[in-house]
C-alpha cells in the first residue's frame, strides 16, 4: 500500500467525517427542515464509503459488497441512502428522514467496523445490550 493512496483515503475519509459532522449540527431542526440534515448526512455517508473505493479500487468495493456475508450490508445501505433522500426531497417527512438516516448509520457502522478485526461482533453486543436496557426500562415503567 502506496503511502500517497493512504494519504487519498484518509483526506477522502475525513472529508466524509466532516459532512457527517456538519449534518449533526442540524439535527435540531430536522423538524423544520430535514433536507439540510439528510443532505448533508447522505453526502458524508457516501463520501466515507467512497474513501474505501480509493483505498481497494472501485471495482474491488464493489466485490466486497456483493459478498454474501455483507449483502444485507449493501442492501439496507442502498435502499436507506434512496430513502433518505426520498423521505427528504419528496415527501418532506421528518420521521422518515430519521428513520432512513438511522438505518443508513447502522449499516455505515457495520460496514466501517467489519475492517476492524472484532468490529461486527463488538457492534452486535452493543445491540443486544441496547435493547435489553430498552426491554427493561419498557417493562418497569
Amino acid at each position: 500500500m502506496s503511502p500517497m493512496k493512504l494519504a487519498q483515503f484518509f483526506g477522502v475519509f475525513l472529508a466524509g467525517l466532516f459532512l457527517v459532522m456538519l449534518s449533526v449540527n442540524f439535527l435540531p431542526l430536522l423538524l423544520i427542515a430535514p433536507q439540510k440534515f439528510a443532505l448533508l448526512f447522505t453526502l458524508g455517508s457516501m463520501t466515507m464509503l467512497s474513501s474505501f473505493a480509493v483505498l481497494t479500487g472501485p471495482y474491488a468495493l464493489s466485490a466486497q459488497l456483493m459478498q454474501r456475508e455483507k449483502l444485507p450490508f449493501s442492501g439496507a445501505y442502498c435502499t436507506s441512502l434512496v430513502g433518505t433522500l426520498w423521505a427528504t426531497l419528496f415527501m418532506r417527512s421528518f420521521a422518515l428522514t430519521a428513520i432512513f438516516a438511522f438505518v443508513q448509520a447502522i449499516a455505515l457502522a457495520y460496514f466501517l467496523m467489519s475492517y476492524v478485526p472484532g468490529g461486527t461482533t463488538c457492534l452486535n453486543a452493543a445491540g443486544r445490550l441496547g435493547r435489553r436496557s430498552v426491554r427493561t426500562v419498557v417493562t418497569s415503567g
